[in-house]
């Protein structure tokens, strides 16, 4: 399995032998909060793996981790087939349904689904996202990744080995303390009790978010420079990583 950093901020491909699974695409050139760009919104430096390498039609699955603008953005959703399956939450559901995909699929904690030869396996996001985003296994007879695009309980022990983690190293709080993301101590616990090969950051560089919202979050950007024990893979667009 072929894991592709999509774009500088946290979309994901996983590439096999008869599948290319695109998660939470963000294919324009800006990202905005619906209706409301002085809310929320982030520009790319980039263009996405798929649209740079022509790839849009090739993907046959999505995976949409929550209903969030940074994670469902509807105008890259919008570029492909409305008949492609995606794998989604339930509030996320009603706006892609909304605008005429046909395979929506409802996922919950405990759920699996088979891609062929990967087997995905939904579990709850940590707090505060566990009533409105997941995390998920996908795995083969040769790897597993686990992907949690927010937050994780500190004391995770994962259910398989893990060639590579995905989740946050860039610690963000609101109003300075509610934690919305991890932190690179959390996150290395996590590493080392688990005895996982790679780190994947995702949503990084959260100071490149701005907008009303940005004002009121207390952010402590990941300095790699302070963790070099640790293997982390795919930190720059278009990055590979075969597990």
């Amino acid at each position: 399995m072929l894991v592709i950093r999509g774009d500088d901020y946290q979309s994901w491909i996983y590439k096999t032998e008869n599948n290319l699974i695109a998660v939470d695409p963000w294919l324009t050139s800006k990202q905005i909060f619906p209706g409301a760009e002085w809310l929320l919104s982030r520009t790319t430096d980039c263009n996405h793996y798929l649209v740079e390498n022509n790839l849009i039609d090739k993907v046959n699955y999505l995976i949409i981790t929550a209903h969030f603008s940074d994670h469902l953005d509807i105008r890259s959703i919008n570029k492909f087939s409305k008949n492609i399956k995606i794998y989604t939450t339930h509030e996320a559901s009603k706006v892609l349904i909304n605008e005429g995909f046909e395979n929506c699929y409802v996922v919950k904690p405990g759920d699996t689904y088979k891609i062929d030869d990967l087997t995905l396996e939904i579990r709850a996001a940590g707090k505060p996202y566990h009533t409105t985003s997941f995390a998920y296994y996908l795995k083969n007879d040769f790897s597993c990744i686990y992907h949690e695009p927010h937050t994780m309980n500190e004391n995770f022990i994962s259910d398989y080995e893990l060639d590579a983690l995905i989740t946050t190293i860039d610690q963000v709080k609101v109003f300075g303390l509610v934690e919305v993301s991890m932190n690179l101590s959390k996150t290395a616990k996590i590493i080392d009790s688990n005895n996982i090969k790679y780190l994947i950051p995702t949503g990084t560089k959260p100071t490149k978010t701005k907008g009303l919202i940005s004002y009121l979050l207390k952010i402590n950007e990941f300095d790699e420079k302070k963790f070099q024990s640790i293997n982390v893979a795919c930190k720059e667009p278009h990055n590979t990583l075969t597990i």
